[in-house]
């Protein structure tokens, strides 16, 4: 097995992909500063690595796949205990639609911004702003819950 093969095998990349998280996750408990963030470091040394080992994103996505067919069932599963917070997320409801507000605000005109800064053509600063790969951005998630006997919903409103 050749040096390039060996480094775009998808079970280490998936083993690097972790143990770059967790080595990251401990930088940040021993320095204590947030430029240290695990995942905007492990994303840095990500990609790093990628280019230097010249891996191919594709390849890198594909192994990246795996973790991601196991991440959608933890996401959905994050809903119970929003649920169990209900009254809580209801007493904080004004906040909580300020800061999603914010954030989408704040999203879109980075993207705006940098894409201008970049020199992109009106055409694509206008995609970037209202295509639909960046909807979440203009959308507004603010998700209510509620209970009826054994029943849960979560509705999604987008504005």
């Amino acid at each position: 097995m050749s040096t390039h093969e060996y480094l775009s095998n998808d079970y280490f990349l998936l083993t690097l992909t972790f143990g770059v998280y967790f080595l990251a996750k401990l930088v940040r408990k021993l320095l204590r500063l947030p430029v240290f963030n695990p995942i905007l470091v492990s994303i840095a040394f990500l990609i790093i690595f990628l280019r230097v080992a010249d891996v191919d994103y594709e390849e890198y996505r594909v192994s990246g796949a795996k973790i991601d067919f196991w991440l959608k069932p933890a996401v959905v599963a994050l809903g119970v205990p929003l649920y169990k917070q209900l009254s809580s997320i209801r007493q904080e409801i004004l906040p909580i639609l300020l800061s999603q507000l914010a954030g989408c605000v704040v999203g879109v005109v980075s993207v705006v911004g940098i894409a201008r800064l970049m020199g992109a053509s009106t055409d694509v600063v206008l995609s970037l702003a209202a295509g639909p790969h960046r909807a979440a951005l203009f959308t507004l998630h603010f998700s209510l819950f509620t209970s009826q006997r054994d029943h849960f919903s979560l509705f999604t409103f987008h504005f």
